[in-house]
């Protein structure tokens, strides 16, 4: 019993890991995103 609640406290640790991951590279995209449409914005203004 006590392997099986380790086992799901790592899991549970590797989750948190890759949200925590998947939010700082979803801000990363948002930026990127904001970027490029920027730039295409003023490359139509032209």
């Amino acid at each position: 019993m006590e392997d099986f609640s380790d086992l799901i406290n790592s899991r549970l640790k590797a989750l948190e890991g890759r949200q925590e991951a998947q939010q700082r590279y979803g801000t990363l995209l948002a930026v990127m995103r904001q970027q490029v449409d920027s730039y295409r914005m003023g490359r139509t203004r032209k």
